[in-house]
């Protein structure tokens, strides 16, 4: 991401490009619900769930999204796509795509800050399929619940996502993210829970204000 910067910008002088870290969203929303009361909530069962979780635009892969869904169906999974779609014409498309099918739900519209807990708890894993980007608030969402994430390995995003979860996608070619979403269902998930969460305590926005202070 830096180096993008670096390009974009002509800049000569690299040691004037900083890199400071979000927090993490621990305590900024309400975390309290059980895995059973969200899905309880959400209307959900034993199924296994992924999630895509943020504001909806063009690059974010939604569609990508759902076409590798469909590739694993084996009628034990579910998808949920939770977001607020930046125009009227990506809802439409997302619900084309996503028709008829009962195992593709969609919640295209702003979700409030209470809420957000029934879908991460409810979520086995939190997929990003995000065609470019450089940074991802809705990365640093996913470990503060500790959740699983796959998301590409593109921008910062290998560089916040722990090692050890062992889920992020080569975007050059769409069957990367769908041999993730096979991958995820062998993989330990109660670990890489765990790894997760502690991964999001290591930012603090604490440290981020400490850092932007030492720069001016």
């Amino acid at each position: 991401a830096k180096q993008t910067v670096i390009d974009i910008y002509k800049i000569q002088n690299i040691s004037k490009v900083t890199i400071i870290p979000d927090g993490n969203y621990i305590d900024a929303y309400p975390n309290e619900v059980t895995k059973k009361e969200a899905r309880e909530y959400l209307d959900l069962g034993t199924e296994f769930v992924y999630l895509f979780f943020g504001r909806i635009r063009p690059y974010k892969g939604v569609n990508q999204l759902i076409d590798s869904f469909r590739q694993i169906q084996t009628g034990e999974e579910i998808l949920y796509v939770t977001g607020s779609p930046s125009t009227s014409d990506i809802e439409r498309d997302i619900r084309s795509s996503a028709g008829e099918d009962t195992q593709i739900r969609t919640d295209l519209k702003y979700i409030p800050d209470e809420n957000i807990q029934y879908y991460m708890n409810a979520a086995d894993v939190l997929v990003l399929p995000y065609q470019d980007i450089l940074n991802s608030g809705s990365v640093y969402l996913g470990l503060s619940f500790g959740i699983p994430i796959i998301a590409p390995e593109i921008g910062c995003i290998p560089s916040i996502v722990p090692e050890d979860n062992d889920l992020l996608f080569n975007t050059c070619g769409s069957q990367h993210l769908t041999e993730r979403m096979c991958d995820v269902k062998r993989s330990n998930l109660s670990d890489i829970r765990e790894i997760n969460y502690a991964r999001a305590k290591d930012y603090t926005w604490d440290q981020s204000a400490s850092q932007y202070y030492r720069l001016y």
